[in-house]
Parts: structure tokens; sequence; C-alpha cells
């Protein structure tokens, strides 16, 4: 049974994943309102290809975007990242590029993480800025704008991500997608969860849950078959 449970998962992610791939189209439907040192941190909230509400977290700390904005962004499912493909992201040549630059990343999703388990701290939004353009953040007047404590908060959660990493892989962070501009150097580049909308209706959940005990169902009887 165990192992049914774990591909009736495996059919659940795989079947959410297939809405993500490929190119899709963003529009900002504005910020959630978290605000830090004068600027907007996570979430940013976004429809995907006309529909839902989706909270993003922005790791770009340049190009300005408002609300009503869209764009076409392709949608990178982070446990196939490697060192070949990570030059289509928009930092792909942080640190050296190619598996230097995959490190990055892998610490950019571990702040993500960390940003959802805590989602009206800032600091974390600010640590992936820090750590993908590090000269572009301290030499803002934004960053001016943060106390001592903060910016040393954001300087350690930097830190920390990278060496929480050491030795682990992109798939170690499935579930995550990065949604980078088509054209590099305009807009900006997001993470976010591979998931349908954050919020289903209860009519929906019961029907989903009523299909996947189906299919255990099913699988369950051929099994015993």
């Amino acid at each position: 049974m165990k192992r049914t449970l774990v591909w009736i998962s495996f059919l659940v992610f795989s079947l959410a994943g297939a809405a993500f791939a490929g190119t899709v189209n963003l529009t900002f439907t504005g910020p959630e309102g978290n605000n830090l040192g004068g600027l907007y941190t996570y979430p940013y909230y976004f429809q995907i290809n006309g529909t839902g509400q989706y909270s993003l977290l922005c790791d770009t700390f340049t190009n300005e975007i408002s609300t009503g904005d869209h764009w076409q962004a392709n949608a990178f499912a982070f446990q196939n990242l490697n060192s070949s493909n990570v030059a289509n992201l928009e930092f792909g040549n942080v640190n050296g590029g190619g598996a230097g630059a995959v490190e990055y990343y892998m610490a950019a999703a571990y702040l993500f993480e960390e940003q959802m388990a805590n989602p009206n701290n800032g600091e974390y939004n600010w640590a992936v800025w820090y750590l993908f353009q590090p000269s572009q953040v301290t030499s803002s007047s934004f960053w001016g704008e943060l106390t001592s404590a903060q910016q040393s908060a954001i300087e350690g959660y930097e830190s920390a991500a990278i060496t929480a990493v050491a030795g682990d892989h992109p798939s170690d962070f499935a579930g995550v997608v990065i949604y980078t501009p088509q054209q590099q150097g305009t807009y900006q580049e997001f993470m976010g969860y591979d998931t349908p909308n954050p919020a289903p209706e209860p009519s929906s959940l019961l029907l989903f849950g009523s299909g996947i005990l189906g299919i255990a169902g099913l699988l369950r009887k051929r099994r015993l078959s």
C-alpha cells in the first residue's frame, strides 16, 4: 500500500507540474504590502496564464515592475537544474557560472523556503537579492534605510544559506519553479512553488480527494487481483 501512495503522490505532483512547463504568461496583480527599507518584499501576487492568484518571491533587485505589467516567462522546474542549463536563467553567470551558479540558485531556493516559513520577515527576500546582486544592493539608497541589525541579519542569512546547501542537489528543492523573463534584463525573475492555486475552493478539494481515492481503490484492486 505504501508503494501505491508514493506512486499517487508522484502522479499528483507530476500533473501539477505539467501546468507550469515551458512558457507562461505572468501578470503582476500587486504586492501584498510587506515593506522593508522602502521596498516591497515577498509576496508579489501574479496571475499565471490569466488565472489564479499566486504568491511569488522576487529574486531580482534591479528592474522595476508595476501592477498590471505582463510578460512571457520561461517556467523552469528546479529539479531539472544543472551546470549546463543554468545559463538560461537570469543569474546564470553568478559565482562563476556553471556549478557555482547552481549552488547559488540552491541557496536562493533555501532562502525562499525560509521565507515561506516566515512570511512576514522581509529580510529573507533581501538576502536573496544580496545573494545575486550584492553590489547593487549595498550601493542603493534602500540599503541605507535598513538598520545595522537588519543589514547584519540579511548578510547572515545569505551566508548561512550558502553553507546549508553545500552537498545538496537541485532535486532536494523539487517543487520550486523559477520564472525567468524570456527577454533577460527586462522585468524581474521570480520563484514559486509548482502547485495549483494556493487556496482551492472546498468543493474542489472534495473532488480532488475523491479522484485520488478512486485511483487508490483501482490500484489496490489491480494489486489484489
